[in-house]
């Protein structure tokens, strides 16, 4: 069972005729988030006869679930067929919960002659209904998970150096306003390289992590700066990613498996050899440096290794910080993927 299963304050129940229940009708259970919309409301209406009445509850721990039966859903057209389970809520309806769900209540709660002991609540997994007793730990966590949904933190209140949490309860720390480079995907085979100005954080695990606003931060953790504030800024900004392309220079080279062949106009083609062809290379990329961002075209042609060749080198990338880093190392930069979670 999850730990972050979102509790809702008010749920709404809407039914459907099904004999086979015990007040024959089953219920489609949704629920009212943290900016007090209903959830699944498209699905919600097209599944619930509107002949019937549907009711709204406060999703406050309650007792008088009974298990009734085991359900499996038609694999046809756009049911799971999967096998489900049907519980009584003694309000008056009756709804399905999944086999792992029941598997979780029976190691949590007792069960006497099919009446589940203690008290529940309604919670959410993604889109999928759990039905939570209150005595579990998970309940205790999801309870602060969901508070932490309520909150939030604007841009203009955040503090360099102060810790955060997030809504799924991980604790970062803001550095402050920097430039970060990217990776853009354009049309026809090109990639290109640029620098934004982006919230900075950084994870309990050391990761830099990029934002563009503070939507998925809760609370602030402490009103100082941790005491390595600043070691954190250094460690950044000596980073690729702190600091702005400037251009493109060559070093001498004795690599024959991977190296850069410079052209009249300025720009640079990466050669790679190709497996054990001796004489047999792959033009990978066309590198070249304007309007301050590093372009790539993907190249697809083979060539020999004849003359143009002499003129081989290695392909540094100069940055805004003085640092030159190697093209293979900057390339580096398109596999980063953290995120704010």
């Amino acid at each position: 069972m999850k730990n972050q299963l979102f509790i809702p304050d008010r749920i709404k129940v809407g039914f459907q005729i099904r004999p086979d229940t015990y007040s024959k009708k089953l219920a489609y259970i949704t629920y009212y988030d943290e900016k007090k919309q209903l959830r699944k409301s498209k699905s919600w209406n097209s599944w619930c006869d509107p002949k019937i009445d549907s009711v709204e509850y406060d999703n406050t721990p309650h007792d008088g679930f009974v298990l009734n039966k085991d359900v499996k859903r038609s694999s046809e057209w756009f049911s799971s067929g999967r096998n489900m389970i049907r519980v009584y809520d003694d309000r008056g309806f009756e709804f399905e919960i999944t086999t792992g769900n029941l598997l979780f209540i029976l190691m949590t709660t007792n069960c006497l002659k099919r009446e589940f002991q203690g008290q529940f609540v309604y919670a959410w997994h993604k889109t999928e209904l759990v039905l939570l007793p209150v005595n579990c730990e998970e309940y205790n966590n999801s309870t602060t998970f969901s508070k932490l949904q309520n909150k939030s933190i604007k841009t203009k209140e955040l503090v360099e150096g102060c810790s955060y949490k997030t809504k799924k309860q991980n604790d970062v720390v803001y550095l402050g306003k920097f430039e970060w480079l990217s990776l853009l995907r354009k049309p026809s085979k090109i990639l290109e390289y640029y620098s934004r100005t982006k919230l900075v954080f950084v994870d309990e695990n050391g990761n830099f992590i990029p934002a563009n606003n503070t939507q998925k931060l809760a609370e602030r953790n402490t009103d100082t700066p941790v005491s390595n504030y600043a070691q954190l800024v250094d460690d950044f900004l000596k980073t690729p990613r702190a600091s702005k392309a400037v251009g493109l220079q060559d070093s001498p080279t004795n690599n024959d498996d991977l190296f850069y062949v410079k052209v009249n106009d300025g720009t640079y083609h990466q050669f790679m050899k190709i497996g054990y062809f001796k004489n047999k290379y792959f033009k990978r990329y066309t590198i070249s440096f304007s309007n301050k961002n590093v372009m790539l075209i993907w190249n697809t042609s083979y060539e020999n290794a004849i003359a143009p060749f002499e003129n081989k080198c290695d392909l540094l990338v100069t940055l805004e910080n003085g640092n030159a880093i190697p093209f293979e190392e900057f390339l580096k930069i398109e596999r980063c993927t953290s995120q704010l979670k």
